[in-house]
């Protein structure tokens, strides 16, 4: 009896583990499934409920800078006109800043050039001015030289001398000096020296040297 009793706690253990290794497929099949559910619905969740038609929204306007590459085939032969008329007074504007620097290295040049006449006008003067003095000298030298020889000679030289040289050297004479050597001369020569020297006004006395 003793063994009976002892025996029969170990049956039922020994029956509750064939019981639970036959449901444990079962179980491992439920907790599948579950993890299946659950992962749906899961997605479910991220997922956006689709809702049913609506009105379209109007499309969204594109930005400035695609709305100027998506001009309309209309408005290109317009664009086109403008870009090239651009060109056009781009080249112009270039064109006339190159003759405006032609212009303005021209009137520099012209300026010089000016500068450079005007200067050697001066010298021209000055030049000018020293053979007059030249000549002056040297006529008053020329007269000196007749005045001081014989009237008789001097009239010989006169007489051959051009009218308006010897009507000078008469004149810057002394009257004295040169009416004698208007004596001298043929009578036709001395008449027409004498009517020349008669229309000039009377010379300024010369002033004693000191």
């Amino acid at each position: 009896m003793a063994v009976k009793h002892a025996s029969a706690p170990a049956a039922a253990a020994g029956r509750a583990a064939v019981s639970r290794r036959r449901w444990l497929p079962y179980l491992s099949l439920a907790i599948l499934a579950a993890g299946t559910v659950g992962g749906a619905l899961s997605l479910g969740a991220l997922t956006p409920p689709t809702a049913g038609p609506k009105a379209s929204a109007p499309p969204a306007q594109p930005p400035p800078a695609v709305a100027l590459l998506t001009v309309p085939s209309t408005e290109i032969p317009l664009l086109a006109s403008l870009q090239e008329r651009q060109q056009r007074l781009a080249e112009r504007e270039k064109h006339l800043a190159q003759r405006e620097e032609e212009v303005r290295l021209l009137q520099q040049q012209l300026e010089e050039r000016l500068s450079q006449l005007a200067s050697m006008r001066q010298e021209l003067l000055a030049l000018l001015e020293e053979k007059e003095a030249f000549e002056e000298k040297r006529f008053e030298h020329l007269v000196k030289v007749y005045e001081g020889m014989k009237p008789q000679e001097a009239a010989s030289l006169l007489e051959r001398l051009q009218e308006d040289t010897a009507v000078r050297l008469l004149y810057r004479m002394k009257e004295k000096k040169a009416g004698s050597i208007l004596s001298f001369m043929k009578p036709e020569r001395a008449a027409k020296l004498s009517e020349r020297l008669a229309s000039l006004p009377k010379p300024a006395p010369a002033t004693p040297e000191q």
